[in-house]
């Protein structure tokens, strides 16, 4: 394999019985070599040793079971969030000299409540900008990089690529981001990295080769923006990301993972006797996990209202003068959850469909969900686009109106970000499976 891989042909791919063969030669080594020559064996392999690792376990190994190559997939939320975004984030902003617009920029944007993401822009102070400077990398965390990403490939693709300021870091920070910055040069809208991974793999729109295809697009414009000192070896594991999802049709990710660690350092943090570490901690951390099962509607299914409540009669009469008819019974609440997961909380602007409309999506913010003969129901301010919108497009500018509307909570799509860009127009920013509904079957 080249040193800096960015084409498939590049790599020299290895069989598991040649992987499994390699871990024997170094284990026997480990047994004759000093600790300086065995050193030069494990960088030569590439293998860091352990006499314990599963791959030397000689009970799977007489089993036959062991197959590294077919059974081993690359966690993206870490090879893309924690690895490769970070790095071309910042070759961007440090190439434009964006740094002092970064707060302001992002503190212009509202998010869904669900994200828990409106204190983004603390992310942007001073201070953590002198640390990703000397870093040389914007480390957020995953969470908060998933949610930046779209806003600031918005300033890009707004204020920096029409300037023509800093066109390879651009390119680079696109490419693996959104929408590729080929579209801006050609014309023609091309899927990135990220949005394939994030969200064109659980909406079908990902093949095999289409997201090697992405990638390679990817690790060659980060050629030409050449930035050396930030080529980490995770760039390197975006080419094997295609095989890995062509085997398994499926990439799964960290995320859930990593957020059962704040269950744990819930209770681990206060805890001052060691005595008993490990059980009391483990109690407190499995009551709580069986509390929150024993939640009402935790494993409901289908659009439904979280944390429900009978309507009071203030509200009650509300309702009966949207519906033009007498309210006298019906459950409200502050969020519903949608068929796909998503969570759609009171404020939130939405996109929603609607019969009686023939556009792809509708925009409105919701003001309150209720329940009414076992069916949901969203009230909302119903806004009206000011523009036509245009497949591949990523964001739409709309009018924000007091006009209200009654939909079913069925017709929800999806909570998105938005900036308010003056006193009645509102810039969205779309979600992939929206802008790049054309690409299907690109």
């Amino acid at each position: 394999m080249q040193a800096r891989a960015v084409k498939y042909s590049d790599l020299a791919l290895v069989s598991s019985s040649a992987l499994l063969e390699s871990f024997q030669r170094l284990h026997m080594k480990s047994k004759c070599c000093t600790k300086k020559e065995f050193q030069l064996w494990e960088m030569a392999a590439g293998i860091t040793y352990d006499p314990c690792a599963l791959l030397l376990n000689s009970a799977l190994l007489e089993k036959g079971v062991l197959h590294p190559v077919e059974q081993f997939v690359h966690d993206w939320m870490h090879t893309v969030l924690q690895g490769t975004l970070p790095i071309v984030a910042y070759v961007a902003v440090d190439a434009a000299q964006c740094w002092e617009l970064l707060h302001k920029q992002v503190s212009l944007w509202s998010f869904p409540k669900a994200w828990r993401a409106n204190g983004l822009a603390d992310c942007f102070e001073d201070k953590k900008l002198k640390k990703y400077k000397e870093n040389e990398r914007i480390s957020l965390q995953a969470s908060e990089m998933l949610t930046w990403y779209p806003v600031f490939r918005y300033f890009l693709m707004s204020s920096v690529v029409p300037q023509s300021i800093a066109p390879e870091a651009t390119a680079a920070f696109l490419d693996m981001s959104n929408l590729a910055c080929y579209a801006v040069a050609v014309h023609k809208p091309i899927s990135s990295v990220l949005d394939l991974l994030h969200s064109g793999i659980p909406a079908g729109m990902v093949t095999r080769d289409s997201l090697l295809a992405r990638v390679e697009e990817c690790l060659a414009s980060f050629g030409k923006a050449d930035f050396d000192k930030g080529w980490v070896k995770k760039f390197h594991w975006l080419l094997h990301l295609a095989d890995e999802y062509g085997r398994h049709q499926m990439l799964p990710s960290c995320f859930t993972a990593e957020r059962k660690h704040k269950a744990i350092t819930k209770y681990a943090t206060p805890m001052k006797y060691t005595g008993a570490y490990e059980r009391s901690l483990l109690e407190q951390v499995v009551a709580q996990e069986v509390s929150v099962l024993q939640q009402p509607g935790c494993f409901t299914e289908g659009v439904h209202l979280t944390q429900p409540c009978n309507a009071s009669k203030r509200c009650l009469q509300w309702l009966s003068d949207i519906l033009g008819e007498d309210i006298s019974q019906a459950t409200t609440s502050l969020e519903a959850k949608l068929e796909s997961g998503c969570r759609v909380s009171k404020g939130d602007v939405v996109l929603y469909t609607s019969v009686s409309s023939a556009m792809q999506f509708n925009v409105g913010q919701v003001l309150l969900h209720f329940q009414m003969h076992e069916t949901c129901w969203t009230v909302l301010k119903m806004w009206t686009l000011v523009e036509q919108y245009k497949p591949g497009q990523q964001h739409v500018v709309c009018k924000a109106t007091e006009n209200m509307g009654l939909i079913e909570a069925a017709d929800l799509l999806t909570p998105v970000a938005y900036a308010q860009a003056n006193r009645e127009n509102v810039t969205i920013l779309l979600p992939f499976a929206i802008f790049a509904h054309d690409l299907h079957g690109r």
